[in-house]
């Protein structure tokens, strides 16, 4: 399955999914409307059948309505985009008191994980299901950026800063990301693989996996 916001793995992710929800509904009522609006009139009043009356060829109340109606969806879609945008914030805003914390780096044309035992992964992050994660990375090169649909936003890698990503796996899974910002030839390579992993698997996993790889 391809990766996908519309299905979250993790706080970080899940408003943004019901976000799109609501503007997907509020569109399509839109849409409905307008299509309504215009078969009813297309049926009303054909040429052949019966003339447009007169107020409708330049009525003031009208197109003062179709008017303001646009702009106050515009208004409701802003008002719901900040309180999605305030809800993130504080996850990215503040380091969890208990976290794993990876550090790394996306260069031309991988990506490159370390763990604070020493072990290094190459385009794979391993995770426990229900721990916060801090992930500091830094783009050596290029402009990267770091994205996995369900799990966190995207974000972008600037070169000669330390880019901060902070989520929660809360599913566990296998989840699929990549750089989401052209950064040459191989860009479309560029791809890496999560394994979110119970917490017992995760420290089977730390015990068989030799340190420093």
């Amino acid at each position: 399955m391809p990766p996908s916001p519309l299905l979250p793995a993790s706080p970080s992710t899940a408003p943004i999914a019901g976000l799109f929800w609501v503007v997907t509904a509020i569109a399509a009522l839109v849409f409905l409307g307008v299509e309504a609006g215009f078969l009813w009139a297309a049926y009303r009043y054909h040429q052949r059948r019966h003339p447009v009356p007169a107020q409708f060829t330049g009525n003031a109340r009208l197109e003062i309505a179709w008017t303001i109606l646009p702009a106050l969806v515009m208004v409701l879609l802003f008002v719901l985009t900040v309180q999605t945008y305030t809800t993130l914030r504080p996850i990215f805003a503040s380091e969890p008191a208990s976290s794993l914390l990876i550090t790394g780096e996306g260069r031309q044309w991988v990506w490159l994980f370390r763990y604070p035992d020493g072990r290094q992964l190459v385009n794979e992050l391993r995770l426990p299901r229900g721990e916060a994660v801090v992930l500091r990375l830094r783009a050596p090169d290029v402009i990267h950026a770091f994205a996995v649909p369900q799990l966190v936003p995207k974000r972008d890698l600037i070169p000669g800063r330390v880019t901060e990503i902070r989520f929660t796996p809360t599913v566990a899974g296998v989840y699929y990301g990549m750089c989401a910002e052209f950064c040459g030839l191989a860009h479309a390579q560029m791809l890496l693989t999560v394994y979110v992993m119970e917490p017992a698997d995760y420290q089977a996993w730390l015990q068989s996996a030799p340190s420093g790889r």
